[in-house]
């Protein structure tokens, strides 16, 4: 029994580090954009970060809560809403990549 103990824990641990990854990644998005305005090389990408950063954490707090609030709804999308929030978090980081590459083409 003592196996199966240490695999809960396990799966718990990973849970937790899951959840933390998610609200880490929508926080730190979020962070990042609100201080795009201040900075010469990402002022004209600003709007298009802070409004796509806004929406994955729309999603990510969909992603966390909607089991919670409405768990018919939750599981009759599947996962849909997580998807969502990774394409978001991922298209955000693609943007502004390409954003810092081509200023720094036409500065350098």
């Amino acid at each position: 029994m003592k196996g199966l103990d240490n695999v809960k824990v396990g799966v718990r641990l990973t849970i937790g580090f899951i959840i933390m990854a998610v609200i880490a990644a929508a926080i730190g998005v979020l962070i990042l954009s609100s201080q795009f305005s201040k900075s010469s090389h990402l002022k004209g990408i600003s709007r298009v970060a802070s409004a796509m950063a806004d929406l994955g954490a729309i999603f990510c707090l969909l992603t966390l809560g909607l089991s919670f609030v409405v768990p018919r709804l939750a599981a009759a999308i599947g996962g849909l809403d997580e998807r969502i929030f990774l394409a978001m978090v991922l298209l955000w980081m693609a943007v502004v990549s390409i954003h810092l590459l081509q200023s720094k083409r036409s500065t350098g």
